[in-house]
C-alpha cells in the first residue's frame, strides 16, 4: 500500500536538515522568493517542519478528514499571502527534491507512492 511505503520512508527523514534544504530549493523560484524578502527563512523552515510532521502524524493515525481540513485552511492562508495555485507545483518539486536528497534511492524507488499521497491530499481534496 502506498501510504505504508511513504510512512516507512518518513522514518528515515532527518528533520533538522530538511527545513533549511526545502526552503533553499523553494527560494529558487523568483516569484516565491520575492514573497519572503522580509521574513526569516529559518523561522519558515521551522514552521514547515512542524506542519509536515503534523501531516505525517495525521496520515499515520488515519485522521484523513483533519488532514484535509488543515491543508485546506493552510492553502487559504497562503492564498491571502499572495501564493497562487500555480505555485503548488514549485512547492511539490522543492519537497520532492529535498526528500530525494535525504532518501536517495529509497525515494526514487517509491516516488509514485509519494506522488499519490500528494495528489490525493493536496491537489484533489
Amino acid at each position: 500500500d502506498m501510504l505504508k511505503m511513504v510512512l516507512r520512508q518518513w522514518e528515515w527523514v532527518k528533520l533538522e536538515r530538511m527545513g533549511k534544504t526545502f526552503m533553499k530549493h523553494l527560494m529558487q523560484n523568483e516569484m516565491i522568493g520575492s514573497l519572503f524578502k522580509s521574513r526569516s527563512l529559518e523561522a519558515h523552515a521551522l514552521v514547515f517542519i512542524g506542519m509536515l510532521s503534523s501531516v505525517m502524524s495525521w496520515l499515520r493515525e488515519g485522521r484523513f478528514l483533519i488532514l484535509t481540513q488543515k491543508l485546506e485552511a493552510l492553502g487559504e492562508r497562503h492564498t491571502g499571502m499572495g501564493i497562487k495555485g500555480s505555485m503548488v507545483a514549485t512547492f511539490q518539486v522543492a519537497l520532492f527534491v529535498t526528500l530525494e536528497g535525504q532518501l536517495q534511492d529509497k525515494m526514487v524507488a517509491h516516488r509514485r507512492a509519494w506522488a499519490f499521497i500528494w495528489l490525493h491530499f493536496v491537489i484533489l481534496p
